[in-house]
């Protein structure tokens, strides 16, 4: 008996001194993260598509205020200035017509401005907007309001010049940074800055005013290509190649590739943008 005791308190005294630490075992059946930090060099970027013509009095005006805000913002607010409608018909003294049929169209799928100048941030309906197309007082707010928000992915440019035969070769790439469960498309313009013609402005009309920014191409379709259908998951990466001969009467030293990452459906919001120059 005294040794069936003996034994029986020299098993708890073992027990009692095990570690608690239990062995960690993998759980196969638990869910993987659905998100992951950005890197420090992927900031939130805005795109603000500008809508112009070359006989709109007022849209310098709207086109001075893009420059200032971008000098506020640097690289992180992309422009992109889209001829379309009655004021975007030339004078016969304009040397190019900036106007294009993918900016009619875009003009159709993000609506008539209702007063000049005029923009769209993002494709985005603002809570204190009844459309997309908003006026120049709340352009400022509604850009800061979006930079402040974390992106979802990434949106990586890479560029390649031929100057034999005036060739761009780009590759849209990037990753989830947590899950994005809604179909995605992806649109890709080629744009122009510093093209001096012919514009009206406040003075009169200016034979040699610098346009910024101008919509040239949309390499993509102009409501953006599909990526997938079914949205991606964290760490999911994509990637799409475009290529594209440029007119000799364009300055490619000048031209830009403009990128953005949006929602599938009627507009599609934008959640990242990135741009580069064809020639660095």
């Amino acid at each position: 008996m005294k040794k069936h005791i003996l034994l029986l308190s020299l098993s708890i005294l073992l027990l009692a001194g095990c570690d608690e630490n239990m062995p960690v075992i993998d759980c196969l059946s638990c869910p993987s993260n659905t998100t992951t930090e950005p890197p420090e060099d992927e900031d939130r970027r805005v795109i603000i598509e500008e809508f112009t013509g070359v006989r709109c009095v007022n849209c310098p005006q709207g086109s001075d205020e893009i420059k200032n805000l971008q000098a506020i913002h640097g690289e992180r607010l992309i422009a992109v200035s889209i001829h379309a409608g009655f004021f975007s018909t030339p004078y016969a003294d304009n040397i190019f017509d900036f106007r294009t049929p993918e900016g009619t169209d875009i003009q159709g799928l993000l609506g008539e401005p209702l007063g000049y100048p005029s923009a769209v941030i993002d494709r985005k309906i603002f809570s204190n907007e009844n459309e997309l197309q908003v006026a120049q007082a709340s352009w400022a707010g509604h850009i800061a309001e979006d930079l402040a928000i974390a992106p979802k992915v990434s949106v990586s440019l890479d560029a390649s010049w031929n100057d034999a035969n005036r060739q761009v070769d780009v590759t849209v790439s990037g990753a989830a940074f947590e899950d994005v469960n809604d179909e995605l498309r992806l649109t890709v313009f080629i744009t122009e800055n510093s093209v001096f013609d012919v514009q009206l402005t406040p003075d009169g009309i200016n034979n040699n005013y610098e346009h910024r920014h101008v919509l040239r191409k949309a390499l993509s379709t102009f409501d953006g290509d599909l990526l997938t259908t079914e949205g991606l998951g964290v760490n999911e990466d994509y990637s799409k190649t475009y290529s594209y001969v440029l007119p000799d009467i364009w300055d490619e030293t000048n031209c830009d590739i403009v990128a953005f990452i949006h929602y599938g459906g009627s507009p599609g919001e934008v959640i990242q943008a990135n741009e580069v120059h064809i020639i660095e």
